[in-house]
């Protein structure tokens, strides 16, 4: 652990809690950034982090990004977020997931969990069993299924709502877009833009999710330069030039690559940040709402926002 005051980090939160169990191995972290418009609501990230001070910085910096995201989409939800440290391949089990459901369990509902990068709808189902406070469970357990499909999907009309900004039409047809990081949404986003009409390349540090993107879709390259940049939830391109080279027009895909120093200098090399013409919120509200991806386009078609009506799925 670094020198840094986890109260100075985490200056703004409501509540910062440390999960740990040796038995199963299980270390956590869940952050708790607001209450103020309904129960914090944020998917479980589990990630091989090089130390806890990264993960705590991660979990604090995306709870935090989950407030604004639930208070932009008109959602009856705070923010909040969970880390769990780890290499998802070796160390996830089903003994581990249930004990972190405990641990949610014990803040009474105070975080609602999800899915997020190394966990799935099946991961949830186990979770469940000890938890009361878990939505995006898998369908045939009365869930919402996979969030990524929604996630995709919103990256994608952020990125046609930018394209709209700076090239004047909402299509990336005839354009190089970059994906950095290929697994859940990566792959999702690279059928959208393929039908679009735009030349994908991709790169990701996990060579297995290349050659699955690979083998459904022949056509994608791995390297090149790009116009349109999108950075995955762990990739650094959101805040250097990475492998994919410049891009005119910047599009994160999730919540953490942009600090809040970035936009300015971002700006200054006309790069466009996610703003209020590029917005995503689907995949929140598919947790919130248990909506099914195939009900995406019916329940939002020419609606842009509205206060939540349902609770999660159970």
């Amino acid at each position: 652990m670094s020198d840094d005051d986890v109260f100075d980090l985490g200056s703004e939160h409501e509540q910062v809690v440390f999960c740990n169990d040796p038995l199963t191995g299980l270390r956590a972290i869940v952050a708790i950034h607001s209450t103020a418009l309904g129960p914090a609501l944020g998917g479980t990230r589990f990630y091989p982090y090089a130390s806890t001070s990264e993960a705590l910085v991660d979990v604090l910096n995306l709870s935090r990004g989950m407030s604004y995201k639930a208070a932009l989409a008109g959602l009856d939800l705070g923010g909040g977020k969970a880390v769990i440290i780890g290499d998802p391949h070796t160390l996830k089990s089903e003994a581990l997931l249930r004990a972190y459901g405990r641990f949610v369990q014990s803040l009474h509902g105070r975080y609602l969990t999800a899915c997020d990068v190394g966990t799935y709808s099946e991961d949830m189902d186990h979770i469940a069993r000890e938890c009361s406070y878990v939505t995006g469970r898998t369908v045939a357990h009365g869930g919402a299924g996979d969030s990524s499909v929604l996630t995709a999907y919103g990256v994608f009309q952020g990125m046609r709502a930018a394209a709209q900004t700076v090239w004047g039409e909402p299509t990336l047809a005839g354009r190089t877009v970059g994906i950095a990081g290929v697994g859940k949404v990566g792959y999702h986003l690279t059928q959208h833009l393929i039908e679009d009409g735009a030349k994908v390349v991709v790169t990701d540090v996990y060579a297995p999710a290349v050659e699955r993107v690979r083998a459904e879709f022949p056509q994608v390259a791995v390297v090149g330069s790009t116009d349109a940049l999108v950075a995955s939830a762990l990739d650094a391109c959101g805040h250097r030039e990475g492998a994919l080279g410049p891009g005119r027009a910047l599009r994160t895909g999730l919540l953490r690559q942009l600090r809040r120093s970035d936009p300015g200098r971002r700006r200054a090399r006309g790069v466009l940040v996610r703003t209020r013409q590029a917005p995503r919120y689907g995949d929140l509200r598919h947790h919130a709402r248990g909506v099914r991806p195939g009900e995406l386009r019916r329940r939002t078609a020419g609606r842009r926002r509205g206060p939540a009506r349902r609770t999660p799925d159970a």
